[in-house]
């Protein structure tokens, strides 16, 4: 939907599939002008009776690129001559001349040449484009730094000519991805402050212009370099244009009536923060407070990278994800409608938040021409070379937030590392001119109360009046940095709705902070003298002395600024789970033989985290096998024994006391798992064949089990993956050792990115189709089939959490290794690098749910131990190993971090 200061709309939806096409030239006069070789005709009514349209993007109030930033771009029948100049363009009823007259700060005239319309390239089952003519006009208008004009296009004939007014230059920047970045504002925590800010005469300087939405689209199938879908025309001269910030703030968000949402409250969220972030980061600096920022939205909900690349450049990587998104024909599909319309559109840059649909996929590597990691850069440069715009205009990326993966968390830190190219940190070598902003620790502080507070939070503890069990509400503990929305996320109302939400935490409403980060980020390269960070701590080494780990941090990328350290709880025991965004290190354990092993050791090598008396889901476990084999005469007498264990009450054999109804027990300080065991801490279902798997191993029977090793293989894999443990035939006998005792189970765990084994290429094939299924199935539910949920990976719990402290020299911090077992050597090192969807968190104790949790309380915003201390940045994920030689870290090809 789209809607102005005066009149709220619906918008239509449309489909579309891919293609490729390019156009044959240009034809110049006076100055650069458009030409386009004419195909054939479909969609459009068109006759000469038509006035002379502007293509979408132009209206009142347009911000038009200042110079100084504008260049040409090269023939891909976009383009045009060298020399700095702003493009019009539009559809004409003739082919006669036409004159565009410019008025205001400045007055010229300038010619711009017409050529027939190339006509079609939108999908064949599409509304058509609204009326226009049959013919097409470009022209390039004088570069200028600053001022307000009116562009007058004219054939000569009255009731053919066109203006538009109110015209400013200033910094256009285009905004696109899928649902996170088309997410609307009035879902977000600030949307009401944001709008009172406006109402009170702030960001003055801020217009925006929305193409597209959540789930409205144009897909072709050539590029569509002029359109006349969301462009101002006689029939509608008021929906599909510019805003100022004040004029779209000055109507109710909502309307009383239809209910439709002003063009103010359905912006981009994220893009619209941008703006009013980097008008503010402005005015601090004291430099260019009053140059205007244009905002273009045109992003889709449920789109993935390949939607937005040409097909052309889509030959250039392995391993693409080409069905898992919401359009039916991925490639290209969007490009050609939704980004070729705006490529003459001179800007200063783009910003880029999508991801969620390709984290199904292999995460890639730029280095390697896999993946995301290949498709992002190859994109981005794709686009710099069809664009109007300098070599070195911005590129911005946003991260993926916890709660994004749809399923598939073992990839998200791999994912989130491909969104760099594989460097760790933007801007880098594969995509220069770039800047980053990481949001993996501002998840939605609610998320796990789903699409309705109210119903699954009983203990009224997300909305007020708020109960009994609630944890009290201190944000003086916050970090600085997101101190300041702590009473929204308290209300918890967005646009003053109890618990608003756009499908739960998948779409995090915290917001404005990514666009204060995307702004920081881009601050700190438009204006260099100023000294400003470019990026959170970001890794450059790491060493071993005894029981410490230092990290040391790129002094450059700090910029003057030093490293800062949060309290983090590393006190497993009281976690919900195994896993963390904390720092977390992989040590190699000293090698206890098997047949060292005690009774319960066995069952916990086994993976059985239970031991003593008490059992897991009130049933029999294998360690009260073991005790009850001490008091039994033999293997017979201990399995009759367990098989007559009543359920729910407390019983006694000889002189020990059972106990059936304790619920779940697992690994604490008072408890500890046995050394050299399993990395199996996660109970499994308890069932009497457990209790008779205790005896076994009590009286001999049964040897040790297998188990996965802690070792630097094990340590050392950064992105894990599964494949389907049939071997590659539904129904055949198991050929994988899922289970390491029976081989039992669905998938089985391999490393995807790093040491040891692989399984054949045709079985990773099948395991990324059972990722794809459950990130569909994450999506739009079931979608009438059975989508197995991926098996706990046992090797998330050979990692431990460690405590940090600061170094004295402000750029470094210290890893206290004093937890690790006497003479367990460190292999790796991890931080802000999750192996699943439960470590995806630096709140692993206090969530919403949990049993581990007596007091619900929020995902407190930005909790991951480190940041720098006056940007408030978060350091930047970084997965190294350690040499068992040196001590020293080594990264994953290309990022390094050996200093």
């Amino acid at each position: 939907q789209h809607s102005s200061a005066h009149a709220i709309l619906p918008i239509p939806t449309f489909v579309m599939m891919g293609g490729h096409s390019r156009f044959n030239g240009w034809t110049t006069v006076s100055i650069a002008v458009y030409v386009a070789c004419v195909t054939g005709v479909r969609g459009a009514t068109y006759s000469e009776d038509t006035p002379i349209i502007f293509s979408a993007g132009f209206s009142d109030g347009s911000v038009l690129q200042r110079s100084g930033t504008s260049s040409h771009s090269p023939d891909l029948g976009v383009g045009g001559e060298p020399g700095e100049g702003v493009a019009v363009y539009g559809y004409a009823p003739t082919a006669k001349p036409i004159t565009i007259m410019v008025t205001g700060s400045s007055t010229y005239s300038v010619v711009a040449a017409v050529e027939p319309w190339a006509g079609g390239g939108y999908h064949p089952a599409t509304a058509p484009e609204p009326a226009h003519g049959g013919y097409v006009w470009r022209a390039l208008l004088h570069p200028e730094q600053e001022g307000t004009i009116n562009i007058t296009a004219s054939d000569g004939i009255a009731n053919h000519t066109t203006s538009i007014s109110n015209v400013v230059f200033g910094d256009v920047f285009f905004c696109s991805g899928q649902s996170n970045m088309a997410l609307s504002i009035d879902y977000t925590f600030s949307a009401d402050g944001l709008k009172a800010e406006a109402q009170a005469g702030k960001y003055t300087q801020v217009r925006h212009f929305m193409f597209g939405s959540m789930g409205g689209h144009y897909e072709a199938t050539t590029p569509q370099w002029i359109t006349a879908y969301n462009a101002v025309t006689p029939q509608d001269n008021t929906t599909y244009v510019w805003h100022t910030l004040a004029s779209s703030t000055a109507v109710p968000s909502r309307d009383p009536n239809t209910k439709q949402l002003s063009a103010f409250a359905q912006f981009s969220a994220t893009c619209l923060y941008f703006g009013v972030e980097l008008a503010a980061m402005r005015e601090r600096l004291d430099t260019d407070v009053d140059v205007p920022i244009g905002l273009i939205q045109s992003a889709i909900g449920g789109s993935q990278i390949e939607s937005w690349m040409d097909n052309t450049t889509l030959t250039k990587c392995a391993n693409e994800s080409l069905t898992g998104g919401a359009i039916p024909q991925d490639s290209g599909a969007l490009y050609y409608g939704m980004v070729a319309p705006f490529q003459n559109y001179s800007v200063a840059g783009w910003l880029w938040y999508q991801g969620e649909n390709n984290v199904y996929g292999h995460p890639g590597n730029s280095q390697l021409k896999s993946g995301y990691g290949c498709e992002l850069p190859a994109m981005v440069q794709s686009w710099r070379d069809g664009w109007r715009a300098p070599s070195n205009a911005l590129f911005g990326v946003a991260t993926l937030a916890s709660g994004g993966s749809e399923g598939n968390g073992h990839h998200m830190a791999g994912f989130r590392w491909s969104q760099t190219a594989n460097f760790g940190v933007l801007p880098s070598p594969a995509m220069p001119n770039s800047f980053l902003a990481q949001l993996y620790d501002v998840a939605d502080p609610w998320a796990n109360m789903g699409d309705q507070p109210g119903a699954s939070d009983p203990n009224n503890c997300t909305l007020p009046p708020y109960g009994p069990l609630c944890a009290p509400w201190d944000p003086s503990k916050w970090s600085v940095g997101v101190q300041q929305y702590a009473p929204q996320i308290r209300e918890n109302s967005p646009s003053g709705i109890p618990g608003s939400n756009f499908m739960g935490g998948i779409h995090p409403r915290l917001k404005r902070v990514a666009g204060a980060r995307l702004a920081a980020a881009a601050a700190a390269q438009m204006y260099p003298k100023a000294r400003l960070p470019i990026s959170g701590p970001t890794i450059a080494g790491c060493s071993t002395e005894k029981t410490t780990l230092t990290v040391t941090f790129n002094k450059t990328l700090l910029a003057g600024d030093t490293v800062a350290v949060q309290l983090f709880d590393t006190n497993m025991s009281e976690w919900s789970g195994v896993d963390s965004s904390g720092m977390m290190v992989c040590a190699e354990a000293p090698k206890v033989p098997p047949s060292a092993l005690t009774c319960e050791g066995k069952c916990a090598a086994a993976g059985h985290c239970c031991t003593g008396i008490e059992s897991c889901d009130q049933q029999p476990s294998c360690s009260q096998g073991c005790a009850i084999a001490n008091v039994t005469s033999s293997l017979k007498q201990c399995q009759a024994t367990c098989m007559a264990i009543p359920q729910h009450c407390t019983f006694k054999v000889g002189n020990l006391t059972l106990n059936t109804c304790g619920g779940c027990c697992s690994w604490t300080p008072e408890n500890p798992a046995p050394p050299a065991i399993s990395p199996f801490a996660s109970c499994s279902p308890m069932s009497p064949g457990e209790c008779l798997e205790g005896c076994a191993y009590a009286h001999g029977a049964m040897p040790a089990p297998l188990f996965p090793q802690i070792n630097a293989t094990t340590c050392g894999c950064q992105t894990w993956g599964t494949v389907p443990c049939d071997g590659g035939k539904a129904g055949q006998k198991n050929q994988w050792p899922c289970d390491p005792v029976n081989r039992t189970g669905t998938e089985y765990w391999y490393c995807e990115d790093g040491p040891g084994w692989k399984p054949p290429a045709s079985l990773r094939l099948r395991g990324h189709e059972l990722a794809r299924l459950r990130s569909l199935a994450a999506q739009q539910g079931t979608l009438g089939i059975t989508v197995p949920q991926a098996p706990q990976n046992p090797f998330e719990a050979i990692w431990t959490a460690a405590p940090v402290s600061s170094h004295p020299d402000g750029t470094s911090v210290v890893v206290d290794l004093k937890s690790l077992a006497q003479g367990a050597q460190v292999r790796a090192v991890r931080y802000g690098w999750p192996l699943g969807d439960q470590g995806d968190t630096c709140c692993p104790q206090e969530t919403v749910s949990g049993p581990s949790v007596s007091r619900i309380a929020p995902c407190i915003p930005a909790a991951c131990p480190l940041l720098s201390a006056k940007a408030q940045l978060p350091a930047n994920p970084w997965f190294a190993r350690i040499s068992a030689t040196t001590g020293k870290c080594s990264c994953e090809p290309p990022q390094h971090c050996n200093a």
